[in-house]
């Protein structure tokens, strides 16, 4: 179950880019009101990992992405406020790999793009 970001700000530090609880490494699901939309961030030992969410003001899914041990590892995926996909891409270890696709919100492909351990290797416009 999350727990509020604004309940635990006073008791989290970050030290060496891990979450601190009460100066230890925080595990667990923290929410986040942000300027427009709310966030959902599990984490493990201090560091992100697990699926990473945000949500629109109406509680729409802005966008996931999978963490493992801190970095960006899987899919990301993001929508628009209507629930149309906007953006589809997969990351290993923090870096594009495979398949970056971006639509316009009437679902139309604008991007089509191929990396391979973040180097761009295609591109399709």
């Amino acid at each position: 179950m999350p727990v509020a970001f604004a309940e635990i700000m006073n008791h989290l530090s970050e030290d060496n880019e891990l979450l601190n609880y009460n100066n230890v490494p925080y595990t667990g699901i923290i929410s986040k009101n942000l300027v427009g939309a709310v966030s959902e961030n599990q984490y493990l030992n201090g560091r992100k990992h697990g699926i990473q969410k945000l949500y629109f003001p109406c509680g729409q899914l802005k966008e996931a992405v999978m963490y493992t041990n801190g970095l960006a590892n899987g899919r990301f995926i993001s929508y628009y406020e209507d629930g149309s996909k906007r953006m589809n891409a997969t990351y290993s270890f923090g870096e594009f790999d495979g398949l970056l696709e971006v639509w316009s919100q009437c679902g139309r492909l604008r991007e089509r793009k191929t990396y391979y351990h973040g180097k761009l290797i295609a591109c399709r416009a």
